[in-house]
């Protein structure tokens, strides 16, 4: 599988939507099957090589169907993110700047923003709460959601907490 949709991004893309591992398997094998049976249908309507091409064309688009799919909602995941994180970073700043720790920071920030972004804060706090390293978990935050803006709020802090 193509590294976009494969493994924890897979499975991020997958959550969502709503699906599990096992949806997304299912998925592929029924789109493999529908597209399949386009296919087949236009090889026996069309015949001959015009038929063939079609028939040939519906099966590869089944079988990425799930892929691209995947890859879509991926997308649409991080925009989400990305277009929330400002909001994020000037809640967290006006908070620092006002006196308020970090920590206190982040987790006043975090209530105030919902969706995709939220979670992907809850399970940063949790992995902060747990012992990892704040800097390491904030650089993984920005990892985890492809944000630009989060990247630079890792550096950030990196630079200011050492």
């Amino acid at each position: 599988r193509p590294a976009l949709v494969s493994g924890t991004r897979t499975r991020e893309a997958a959550a969502a939507a709503g699906l599990t591992e096992g949806d997304v398997e299912a998925l592929r094998a029924g789109a493999l099957v529908a597209f399949g049976c386009v296919g087949a249908a236009s090889l026996e309507l069309i015949g001959g090589a015009g038929g063939l091409l079609l028939a040939c064309m519906a099966a590869g688009l089944g079988g990425a169907y799930a892929d691209l799919w995947l890859r879509a909602v991926d997308r649409s995941r991080r925009d989400k993110i990305e277009r929330e994180a400002p909001a994020l970073l000037e809640l967290v700043a006006a908070a620092v700047a006002s006196g308020v720790l970090l920590e206190a920071a982040l987790a006043g920030a975090r209530r105030a923003v919902g969706g995709p972004l939220g979670a992907e804060l809850d399970l940063s706090r949790a992995s902060i709460e747990l012992g990892h390293p704040r800097r390491a978990e904030l650089l993984d935050l920005a990892q985890r959601t492809g944000s630009p803006s989060l990247a630079g709020l890792a550096l950030e802090i990196g630079r200011a907490h050492v």
